[in-house]
């Protein structure tokens, strides 16, 4: 073992000696000195209390004398003893009955009642009670009794049942009350009092009672016994004084066989004569001495104890004063855990000291012993600082200084002779160093791109090259990284714009259905119009024959006037007829403004939707401006049809006014007949004309239902292409998802922006009352798969709706086509 370590273990072992021997000695004898306080403090406790007791057991006596040798008391017996006499026999009974059953005071205030008020008793009772009941209180006795010689109980303070009774009795005989008188007549000196020790007592509901008895003396001698209870109260106060004892103690008194006369305060039962304590050390107590002791097993503790015997008129009662060892100990176990302490203490400094001093002797031994190891392997840079030192080590370490010279002077020698021939052999290792550097930088370099191309080649682009290459390499390095961050920038804006074209696919696809929806809806609703058409058609060629007939009856009208009733009649109802015919060609015309609305509101809504796909709609935009410049001449050529319809009816009405009018004059039919045939050749013309025009509607709508159809199998080929676009991009985003792009960056912010941008297919359609779209360059028209763009030369196809309505015009006689205007505010009102 090192110096450095046995020097700190002697000093601390010789520590712990002195320490643990002296701790020992101080524990032994503090152990000793608290025990003698303990046991000085419990002896002096008893004996204070002895003392105490018997000054008050005194005083007692002493009030015992007084009222034995007061008149008052003589008095009192002798008038007691006398009215005794006129109760006669059964005297217990009534004054049971008089004093106790009968008493208006409860239980335990039965000396409350001064008198009875019944014989000459009861008023030497009120003389004498309250001067006797005042002594009672003052004092705290238990009772005061006077008791005649023949052993009855004459009078008593506090009414209990030995109340009235005869101690020589035989239901008294043997109770500790007829004990006592019959010790105070039988004493040698008739002045000496007699005690009776704690027992049960009946009349007291059997509690522990004592008695202190005297006779009442005259010049004649003892013509009674008065008789006290003793004070339990007053006695278990001065037994509860527990000054310097403690938590743990108390004082008690013992009978001569070691039971408790009063109750402890320590315990939750009731101790008289009930718990016994160190019957045998009570039995060894002196007269005047206290002794000190232990005792196991009272209040299941072990106590220190102090004995202290009262003298009491032969009552042979003991003081203990009783604490709990482990109490009593506590200072001595406080005391040893203070020697504990301060050892412990004085243990680390004395090591903490010892290994101070030990290290200032054995570092330089160290230090230097260090030195001449660094020197014995060929290190002669040592320091050696111990020189300066006056001691043994400073003469060790000048020898070992010159041991260190000599080695260098050595080494000096060698190392010239060595130089010259060192220098071409480290110049040539030097060159092969370089070359040997160079080949594995250039292979870390080789490893290192080699490993960032393999992970390239499996996707990720988040491979970077950070460590630099050789000079003439890392222009390779630099490429890569920007190659890759370049393809991953690509990729990254390839990601974004497929989420992109997905949201804009997504909600292309939303509106081609509801545009595809519509388109049916429309389609069925022109195959009801050109049904209805269909049946106008037959209608007004059924007028224009009758038109004819009419025609042919009024050349006829004009061979015979007796045929112009009927001929009229005949006007009147195909009169009817057309009127009734154009109110049906208004309910049509009704219908196509319904029809306009519609496709009006379609393209709105189609422009909108064009508009939000942005680049890939514009097609779709040119075909919705076209359905809605449709929808708008659609809705102003109806809108003229129902002006010409309206005008047509209240011309109809007035023809049969007129017709009408020449029925009633009949006789003038025949003067007016070449006028009559003139405006039925017109009805004639006319009805032709409707029968044409209707034809021409018939086939505009039969065109405009081949419209719908083809619009309605584009709209299904656009939510294909939108479904195969939506694969595609799902394709296209797979394949990008190959490749681990670098996150965060611009790429992933754009493509959040534009995502955020779409809303959903509620949106849009919520949207599409804002307004019409309004486009100011040219679009491309989609049809089917085909994309075209029109241009400055491209214009609109003839209308099949313009066409029917210069028709009907025509036919009607106004000689003018319907021009084609723009839809006004008022005519959207009007819709």
């Amino acid at each position: 073992m090192q110096i450095s370590r046995k020097l700190p273990l002697a000093a601390a072992l010789l520590t712990i000696i002195s320490i643990g021997a002296s701790s020992i000695v101080s524990l032994s004898i503090g152990s000793d000195a608290v025990h003698g306080q303990t046991a000085e403090k419990l002896m002096a406790v008893a004996d204070g209390r002895r003392n105490q007791l018997e000054t008050y057991l005194a005083n007692v006596e002493q009030d015992l004398v007084s009222i034995t040798q007061n008149t008052i008391s003589r008095s009192a017996l002798e008038g007691f003893k006398f009215d005794w006499g006129f109760i006669g026999s059964g005297a217990a009974g009534v004054l049971h009955s008089r004093y106790i059953d009968h008493n208006p005071n409860p239980d335990g205030e039965k000396q409350l009642l001064d008198s009875a008020n019944v014989d000459s008793y009861d008023a030497t009772h009120k003389r004498y009670h309250a001067k006797f009941r005042d002594i009672v209180d003052a004092h705290g006795y238990g009772d005061l009794m006077l008791i005649d010689m023949s052993g009855n109980v004459v009078y008593s303070v506090v009414k209990d049942r030995d109340f009235g009774v005869n101690l020589r009795s035989d239901a008294w005989r043997d109770t500790a009350l007829a004990s006592l008188f019959e010790t105070v007549l039988a004493a040698e000196d008739p002045a000496a009092s007699a005690f009776s020790d704690y027992q049960p007592y009946g009349p007291s509901q059997d509690r522990p009672t004592a008695f202190l008895g005297r006779a009442l003396l005259n010049e004649f001698g003892i013509v009674g016994v008065a008789v006290i209870k003793m004070p339990d109260a007053n006695l278990s106060g001065i037994l509860a004084n527990t000054t310097g004892l403690g938590d743990t103690g108390e004082t008690v008194l013992l009978n001569s066989a070691g039971y408790l006369l009063v109750d402890s305060a320590k315990t939750e039962v009731n101790d008289v004569l009930a718990t016994q304590l160190a019957p045998e050390l009570v039995a060894t107590v002196p007269d005047r001495d206290v002794v000190s002791a232990n005792y196991q097993g009272y209040r299941e503790i072990s106590a220190d104890l102090a004995l202290a015997r009262v003298d009491f008129n032969g009552a042979n009662w003991v003081v203990a004063a009783v604490v709990d060892e482990a109490e009593a100990s506590a200072a001595v176990i406080s005391m040893r855990n203070m020697i504990l302490a301060i050892s412990l203490a004085m243990l680390v400094a004395a090591l903490a000291l010892s290994t101070w001093f030990s290290r200032t002797l054995t570092r330089p031994i160290d230090q230097l012993v260090g030195s001449m190891r660094r020197l014995a392997d060929g290190d002669t840079s040592i320091d050696l600082a111990e020189t300066g030192r006056k001691d043994e080590i400073g003469d060790m370490a000048r020898s070992v200084a010159v041991f260190r010279d000599a080695a260098l002077e050595k080494a000096e020698l060698e190392r010239r002779a060595d130089e010259d021939r060192s220098l071409v052999e480290f110049e040539r290792q030097e060159r092969e160093e370089a070359k040997a550097e160079d080949a594995r930088r250039m292979q870390e370099a080789v490893d290192q791109l080699a490993d960032g191309l393999h992970r390239l080649s499996e996707g990720d682009l988040s491979v970077h090259l950070d460590t630099p290459f050789l000079a003439s390499l890392d222009r390779l390095r630099i490429d890569f990284n920007t190659s890759v961050d370049k393809l991953s920038a690509t990729l990254g804006d390839v990601s974004s714009n497929i989420d992109s074209i997905n949201g804009d696919t997504s909600e292309l696809s939303a509106a081609a259905d509801n545009l595809a929806r519509r388109t049916e809806q429309q389609a069925a609703s022109l195959e009801e119009t050109s049904a209805a058409l269909d049946e106008i058609t037959a209608t007004v060629k059924n007028s224009s024959a009758r038109a004819d007939d009419a025609s042919t009856k009024v050349g006829e009208a004009k061979q015979s006037t007796d045929k112009s009733s009927k001929v009229v009649a005949e006007a009147v109802d195909a009169m009817g007829r057309i009127e009734t015919a154009s109110g049906e060609i208004s309910n049509i015309i009704n219908v196509i403004d319904e029809i306009a609305f519609q496709t009006n509101l379609l393209a709105l809504n189609a422009g909108v939707e064009a508009a939000r796909a942005g680049e890939a709609g514009k097609g779709f935009a040119v075909v919705a401006q076209e359905v809605r410049e449709l929808a708008q001449r659609s809705a102003t050529a109806a809108k003229d049809i129902k002006d010409l319809i309206n005008k047509s009816g209240e011309e109809v009405t007035t023809g049969v006014a007129l017709v009408r009018q020449t029925g009633e004059a009949l006789g003038l039919i025949a003067s007016h007949v070449s006028d009559i045939n003139e405006q039925i050749s017109s009805i004639a013309t006319a009805a032709r004309e409707q029968a044409t025009g209707l034809s021409e509607i018939n086939t505009a709508v039969n065109q405009m239902d081949q419209v719908t159809q083809q619009n309605a199998a584009m709209v299904e080929e656009a939510t294909a292409v939108t479904h195969r676009l939506n694969s595609g991009t799902a394709a296209l985003d797979a394949l990008v998802r190959q490749f681990t792009l670098v996150p965060g960056g611009a790429n992933g912010a754009i493509a959040s922006v534009r995502s955020a941008q779409f809303a959903s297919p509620s949106a849009v359609s919520g949207s599409s009352s804002s307004g019409p779209a309004r486009a100011s360059t040219p679009q491309p028209q989609t049809t089917g798969s085909a994309v075209s763009v029109s241009g400055p030369d491209s214009r609109p196809v003839d209308s099949p709706a313009r066409n029917m309505v210069n028709s009907v015009v025509r036919a009607f006689g106004t000689g003018t086509d319907a021009k084609p205007t723009t839809a006004s505010d008022d005519d959207w009102e009007e819709f």
